[in-house]
């Protein structure tokens, strides 16, 4: 089941449990605090998978890596003007597993889109991305994500060695209703 995590919400301990346990163990990395507002996919309030959002009021933690602002990237890169509130940022994305990522996935489309959102931009390591291009995502490289451009960058273990790239997905770009296949054995060695 998709759920949205709010700080107060029961499932908020677990969810960021699973996220730091995934960073930790996938990268070495120590996660700071995790953005406001989490989603994830649960069964029986078992954390399958889980993820942040961030809206254009919280700031993108993925904008840093880039020479201009979003919107202004989007329209370079998609033709298509675009405006922050137009934009979502997906962050930390953690599964125990690569077969619990597309219904998250499909919850977050469904989310964005009831909320108006058109773009959403996340930083992909080289697996995430190919996990993403094998469910039939299609995406737009913007810019290498750069250690040199955060803070702290050594608590993030092993993670700038994977490759990680800021990418950006119209709505428009993915079928509707999503998933249209995900089948487990397209994602495995992803």
């Amino acid at each position: 089941m998709f759920e949205i995590i709010p700080p107060e919400h029961p499932l908020r301990p677990g969810a960021e449990a699973v996220i730091r346990a995934a960073f930790l163990r996938d990268h070495g990395a120590v996660l700071a605090d995790l953005p406001r507002l989490l989603v994830a996919e649960h069964d029986g309030g078992v954390i399958r998978c889980a993820a942040s959002l961030r809206f254009a009021a919280d700031g993108f933690f993925s904008e840093r890596y880039l020479d201009a602002p979003i919107e202004q990237l989007v329209t370079r890169h998609a033709g298509i003007r675009a405006m922050r509130g137009d934009l979502a940022e997906v962050g930390s994305l953690a599964a125990a597993r690569p077969g619990a990522v597309c219904p998250l996935v499909g919850g977050i489309i469904t989310l964005l889109r009831r909320q108006g959102v058109r773009w959403a931009f996340f930083t992909a390591t080289a697996r995430l991305r190919t996990l993403l291009r094998r469910a039939d995502i299609p995406l737009i490289e913007l810019a290498a994500a750069d250690a040199a451009r955060i803070t702290h960058a050594e608590r993030w273990g092993g993670y700038y060695r994977q490759d990680p790239r800021v990418m950006l997905v119209g709505d428009y770009m993915v079928a509707a209703p999503f998933p249209p296949a995900c089948p487990p054995e397209r994602l495995r060695h992803a």
